[in-house]
């Protein structure tokens, strides 16, 4: 019995992660698609760049508690760090391909955050901070996926249980697979692929691909 309640707390966390925030808020507040505009992103990103400050904060907060809650329930009720794990990585699936969007959505970074701050606090800050400095750089996301490829190495030096770094290897495989698919399949050329891989969007010009049309 206690497998059916872990798999469908598994299946709730997708459905929440599914939610899509950021396309419900640009639509009542802009009546735009997000889709359709910019970077394509349904995420934080670009409804900063489309709709404003106070809906990136918005949007930030929802999220993060679509992964935060289901995972933090999961070891409330004695799950453990596997099924915890899994229901962060399915709220983040959800965000990433949304059963209400046809499976198309934002790049899972919310519902990241509060998976981490839950399940591996201090390799959310190491990660945070690689986020920063490349912030502080050029803003562009490689230095960012540094740091999350650092998720997995620093919970093995840190001793976290295995469940913890297998979940920190999860995390990669969505985010690389989220970038390299982006809402439109398989990029269409090689150049198209190294730069969703390495830059997070279809071309090298960052202010020509948020502010397209």
């Amino acid at each position: 019995m206690s497998s059916v309640f872990a798999l469908g707390l598994v299946v709730i966390a997708y459905l929440l992660g599914s939610i899509p925030t950021a396309y419900v808020i640009a639509r009542l507040a802009r009546g735009i698609d997000l889709r359709q505009v910019g970077s394509g992103n349904v995420g934080g990103s670009n409804v900063y760049e489309h709709v404003g400050l106070w809906a990136l904060l918005l949007v930030g907060v929802v999220d993060i508690g679509k992964a935060l809650v289901p995972t933090a329930l999961a070891l409330w009720l004695g799950f453990g760090w596997g099924i915890a794990g899994a229901a962060g990585l399915a709220a983040m699936i959800g965000h990433s391909w949304s059963l209400y969007l046809r499976f198309t959505g934002g790049r899972g970074i919310g519902p990241m955050t509060g998976l981490l701050v839950v399940l591996a606090p201090v390799e959310f800050v190491l990660t945070l901070i690689v986020f920063g400095l490349g912030a502080l750089l050029h803003r562009e996301s490689s230095i960012g996926l540094v740091g999350i490829f650092m998720l997995p190495v620093s919970a093995w030096v840190l001793g976290r249980p295995p469940e913890v770094v297998l979940t920190g290897v999860g995390i990669i495989a969505l985010i690389l697979l989220k970038r390299i698919l982006a809402n439109d399949g398989v990029p269409r050329s090689r150049e198209v692929f190294w730069c969703r891989l390495l830059l997070d969007r279809d071309i090298v010009d960052r202010e020509a691909w948020i502010h397209r049309a």
